[in-house]
């Protein structure tokens, strides 16, 4: 009988994916992941920063975030980075549940942190909604 996620991930001796990005690892050729929840948030980090046509033979896989990089920052950015999240991630990665999207605008009069827009998820896997996790990047933008 196969293992359930939750049983995978209490296994020491089970790996579930590839860590992002590739490297090297001590117990093998590439890093690997331990548990589902670990995993996802690779999953998450892959398709925001991948661009719609980039993927072969899934033309359509990735976010509109890359569009997002040179477009003003105005009172809709935030709103239409927070929909290109969540259209990607409902499209793509069903499986995984977002609790929260906080979206730090870029602040102008920052000379360090001007032309970034910090982003932080709070996620869970739908079918382990108790189990939450934290995925924080950088989306650098234009003004």
């Amino acid at each position: 009988m196969p293992k359930s996620a939750r049983e995978k991930d209490l296994d020491p001796d089970t790996f579930i994916g590839i860590g992002l990005p590739l490297g090297y690892s001590s117990k093998g050729f590439f890093k690997q992941t331990k548990t589902s929840l670990e995993q996802a948030g690779h999953n998450i980090r892959n398709l925001l920063l991948t661009i719609p046509g980039e993927r072969v033979n899934q033309p359509e896989f990735g976010s509109r975030l890359h569009h997002l990089l040179f477009e003003q920052v105005d009172d809709d950015f935030i709103d239409e980075v927070e929909m290109a999240i969540r259209d990607a991630i409902e499209q793509w990665l069903p499986y995984i549940t977002l609790q929260n999207i906080e979206i730090q605008e870029p602040d102008v009069y920052d000379a360090q942190t001007k032309n970034e827009a910090h982003i932080k998820l709070r996620f869970g896997l739908a079918f382990e909604p108790e189990r939450l996790e934290e995925l924080t990047f950088i989306l650098p933008v234009g003004f």
